[in-house]
């Protein structure tokens, strides 16, 4: 039988928690499992093939100060707060047993007293409610299989900022999020993230018959972790790992590739451009608010259509 180990963090940070994560990943031992459990402050974590514009509300993340992650798999954007415990469950990729993972889950929730379900979607559902979604990474020889659990998360803060607000003016053929009813644990019985915590180690304990070592990490717990800290928090990370899509602001339509404004074409000759200061700058936040500033000045800001009405899609 493999060793199991836990690791619990310390930190709240995001980006540490994900180079964390890639750290654990990195170095699982030859005959082991690694299963990583961790609170982030308010982010939305994307996929890692996802385009920010087109899965929630960009402006509002960064008028608020929610971090925006963009995590080392697929699938779609979520929405962590203090009220969120996650999970990561690390394996040799011959070794992965998704429905054993789910059944360490399910077992949990059924030990503090609620029935749960797992859909075709891999969401776990109670009372017909989504509380628990899951995404996946393969390499050559590792997986990774980890997800979220609502406890106590501000819900209404998750549907405002997870609203696209801005979709319409997006085109690509990046993967969208598929949008669900959600809530928490404690809508349906009394509990908080040390419940939860307790009850998941007893229950990984029984399904999987082994006595888990529990570490607890924080930052200063590898070395490796500063370099990759460096990387989830970069914005070449965040914005430049969107694939090519095309942005409709007013009457312009901005090409962006790598992160980058590569082009910005008038849908008039007549049209007199006032963004050319933006070619072959990262599209961030920031630069997206300056831009949507000049497109209001300039009497541009109500002409919203989409990309496809305006050349089709590409």
């Amino acid at each position: 039988m493999s060793k199991v180990s836990v690791f619990i963090s310390q930190e709240r940070d995001p980006y540490l928690n994900q180079a964390l994560e890639e750290t654990l990943f990195n170095t699982l031992s030859a005959k082991g499992q690694f299963i990583f459990l961790w609170t982030n402050a308010d982010s939305v974590v994307m996929g890692k093939h996802q385009i920010p514009w087109a899965e929630f509300d960009v402006l509002k993340a960064y008028e608020e100060g929610i971090n925006i992650v963009r995590r080392t798999s697929g699938g779609g954007a979520v929405y962590h707060d203090p009220g969120n415990l996650n999970f990561s469950f690390i394996n040799w990729k011959n070794d992965l047993n998704i429905e054993e993972n789910f059944s360490v889950l399910i077992q949990m929730l059924r030990k503090l007293g609620v029935e749960a379900c797992v859909n075709e979607r891999k969401d776990i559902i109670v009372g017909g409610y989504k509380i628990s979604g899951s995404a996946y990474r393969y390499t050559k020889e590792k997986a990774i299989h980890h997800g979220t659990l609502l406890i106590k998360s501000d819900l209404h803060r998750l549907r405002r900022v997870l609203k696209p607000v801005f979709s319409d003016l997006v085109v690509s053929r990046a993967v969208k999020s598929v949008p669900s009813e959600v809530a928490n644990l404690s809508d349906f019985i009394p509990i908080d993230e040390s419940d939860v915590l307790e009850a998941f180690l007893r229950s990984l304990a029984k399904t999987l018959n082994c006595d888990p070592e529990v570490m607890y990490i924080d930052k200063n717990t590898f070395h490796e972790t500063e370099d990759l800290l460096k990387l989830f928090s970069s914005r070449k990370w965040i914005f430049g790992n969107a694939p090519h899509f095309k942005l409709m602001i007013g009457r312009f339509v901005f090409s962006i590739a790598d992160g980058i404004i590569r082009q910005i074409e008038p849908l008039s000759d007549s049209d007199k451009n006032p963004f050319m200061d933006f070619l072959d700058v990262t599209l961030d936040p920031v630069v997206f608010k300056h831009i949507m500033e000049i497109s209001k000045k300039e009497g541009y800001h109500e002409e919203r259509r989409s990309v496809e009405t305006a050349f089709g899609n590409s």
